[in-house]
């Protein structure tokens, strides 16, 4: 355990290091940027699942694969609990989250209502995506599903439903949307996207953790 602890130790403060490198090295930054980006060919499936975070950029992927016909349903995550919305409740003021915002959105750009679903429950990582999408999917027998995300968030989100839904027998493709201006090939554009990369691979390096230990 104390190995595998020094290991993970020692990754972090390399990855840390990288982060210094990643600044001042514009060609590597665009190597690794563009090895976040996951784009698999879509094939007509059950649903088209949007992931929590990204919005409106992720829900605006799902309705158009939806409109073209390449999904019969859109399925969207209630995700944690925003600060601050038990007092705005207690003033009888409406509040919408995201995953009522995303709906709306939908059925303004043609998507039947009957045709989205807000899981139930709440949601608070990718994992905890995968892991609510396979048991409702596995309950309602499907067989494939696309998955719409962020661009620099499509490698991990790769990784995750691969490894969720290994054995599954449902095929899962990964969908990153065209709404989303990161771009490995101009990320002076804007300095959040370089900041994304950064922090994208020390999550890839979290989400491998525990092969370490």
């Amino acid at each position: 355990m104390r190995t595998g602890r020094f290991i993970l130790i020692l990754l972090i403060l390399l990855i840390s290091a990288c982060s210094l490198l990643f600044v001042f090295s514009n060609p590597i930054l665009k190597h690794l940027a563009s090895g976040l980006v996951v784009n698999q060919p879509i094939i007509k499936s059950d649903a088209v699942v949007v992931l929590g975070g990204g919005s409106p950029s992720r829900v605006l992927e799902a309705i158009d694969i939806y409109n073209v016909g390449l999904a019969d349903k859109i399925i969207i995550f209630r995700s944690g609990k925003p600060e601050g919305v038990e007092y705005i409740k207690s003033n009888n003021i409406e509040y919408k989250e995201t995953a009522e915002r995303d709906a709306i959105l939908a059925k303004q750009f043609g998507v039947k209502e009957n045709n989205i679903t807000i899981l139930p429950g709440r949601v608070y990582s990718t994992k905890e995506e995968a892991e609510a999408i396979k048991e409702f999917a596995l309950n309602n027998r499907y067989k494939s599903l696309i998955i719409a995300t962020s661009k620099s968030h499509s490698k991990r989100s790769e990784l995750t439903f691969n490894r969720i839904f290994k054995d599954s027998g449902i095929n899962v493709i990964i969908k990153p949307s065209k709404y989303d201006s990161f771009d490995p090939e101009n990320l002076e554009k804007d300095d959040y996207h370089w900041k994304q990369v950064v922090l994208e691979y020390q999550k890839i390096l979290y989400f491998y953790k525990d092969e370490f230990l």
